[in-house]
C-alpha cells in the first residue's frame, strides 16, 4: 500500500514537471510567430524596402525597380528584438530587415547599397498571430557602400 502511494506520488510529480516545463515561453512564441509572419508577408516587406530605396535614390526606381525588388527578396536578412509584454497575451517586438543590393546605374556603373527597415509587430501569443504591424520609417536607412 505504501509502495503504491509512493509510486503514485512520483508519477504525479513526473507528469507535473513534464507538463509545466515542456512548452515554449510566450517570448519564444512571439518570435516564432514573427518569423512566420515574415515568411508569409515577404512581398509586402520587400515592397516596403524597395520603396525606401526608390525614395532615397529616385533614379534607381525607374532604372531597375524589378532588379532591386528581386535582390531585396533574395538578400533579406532578419534580426528580432526581445519581445516586450504589452498585455496578457500581447507582445511587441521589432523585426528588422536588411538587404545588400547591387544596381547597374548608367554612366556610374555598378553601385552597392545596404537597406535596412525595422517593422514594429504586435503578436497575440494565444492566437499565435501578428495582430498589427507597421514599418518604422524613422529607423529605416539606406547607405551607398
Amino acid at each position: 500500500m505504501l509502495r503504491m502511494a509512493t509510486l503514485s506520488i512520483l508519477l504525479a510529480i513526473c507528469a507535473w514537471s513534464i507538463i509545466g516545463c515542456g512548452g515554449p515561453s510566450n517570448e519564444e512564441i512571439a518570435v516564432k510567430t514573427a518569423q512566420q509572419w515574415v515568411d508569409s508577408s515577404i512581398g509586402q516587406v520587400s515592397d516596403a524596402v524597395v520603396e525606401l530605396v526608390a525614395g532615397e535614390y529616385p533614379a534607381l526606381a525607374g532604372i531597375a525597380s524589378a532588379v532591386v525588388a528581386d535582390q531585396v527578396r533574395d538578400n533579406l536578412e532578419w534580426e528580432y528584438s526581445t519581445p516586450q509584454r504589452e498585455d496578457d497575451d500581447r507582445y511587441s517586438l521589432t523585426a528588422t530587415a536588411t538587404a545588400e543590393i547591387q544596381v547597374q546605374v548608367p554612366l556610374l556603373g555598378s553601385q552597392d547599397y545596404s537597406a535596412s527597415m525595422p517593422f514594429n509587430l504586435v503578436v497575440d501569443t494565444n492566437e499565435r498571430t501578428v495582430v498589427s504591424w507597421s514599418p518604422n520609417l524613422v529607423g529605416a536607412s539606406i547607405e551607398r557602400q
